[in-house]
């Protein structure tokens, strides 16, 4: 490596390792293609998403849902600077109330669906170490007169699903979906990506982007993926 260096320094170069952010990069390429005015982030736990936006110069408008009380608090801090940036300490789900949330040791596998054991043996540091009681709410009611064209982020650890069916009156103004998901059941009664592949289709979204996201590391088995939808025939 040192010989490479000092050949580039002659040529007046020089060599610089970067992070790869290629799942950031590419919502940032298609947010600005496709005239994207709002983020929406479903489960921001500590706020990394809406940071990692921020990170490749994503400067438009984010709301962050988060309902956990120790992650809202540093949720909070962290966007405390961003005025573009709100955050909401709310679960999101298919109804209005409360419910009980099962609190991962990591925080983020935190999840309102009970944990499999699938996930327990890829991740160990996910065990479930208490519970909190959260409200719940959904798009539609939160976003009720909105108009601006959206994406939406759910990462709510298998409940997928139930956000989708609180999209109401809000779902026209949704361009792009970027979501988990499973291969394996990693949380109990969790829909898996067959079902919810089928779901998006037929709500009028197509595939757009897909990055692997959880590996059990003993076995190598691909458990979850990032996949980014868009709606068909929009630009």
């Amino acid at each position: 490596m040192a010989g490479y260096r000092s050949i580039l320094r002659r040529l007046g170069l020089e060599l610089r390792r970067f992070p790869q952010r290629d799942y950031e990069l590419t919502l940032k390429t298609l947010i600005d293609q496709r005239g994207i005015e709002l983020v929406v982030d479903v489960g921001a736990n500590t706020g990394q998403f809406c940071q990692s936006l921020r990170a490749v110069e994503h400067h438009g408008d984010m709301v962050s849902f988060e309902p956990m009380q120790v992650a809202f608090a540093e949720l909070e801090r962290n966007s405390a600077d961003d005025a573009r940036w709100q955050v909401r300490k709310l679960a999101l789900g298919g109804t209005n109330g409360e419910l009980e949330i099962n609190i991962a040791a990591n925080s983020y596998s935190s999840s309102l669906l009970p944990m499999e054991q699938a996930h327990l043996d890829a991740a160990p540091e996910s065990v479930i170490v208490g519970t909190e009681t959260v409200k719940v709410s959904t798009l539609d009611r939160e976003f009720a007169s909105e108009t601006r064209k959206t994406l939406l982020k759910i990462d709510t650890q298998g409940y997928e699903g139930e956000v989708l069916d609180g999209l109401g009156a809000f779902e026209p103004c949704v361009d792009a979906i970027a979501i988990e998901l499973s291969f394996v059941e990693l949380y109990s009664g969790q829909p898996l990506y067959a079902q919810m592949f089928e779901r998006l289709t037929a709500m009028g979204f197509e595939p757009w982007w897909i990055q692997p996201e959880f590996i059990d590391p003993t076995t190598r088995r691909m458990l979850q993926v990032n996949g980014v939808f868009v709606r068909t025939g929009s630009s």
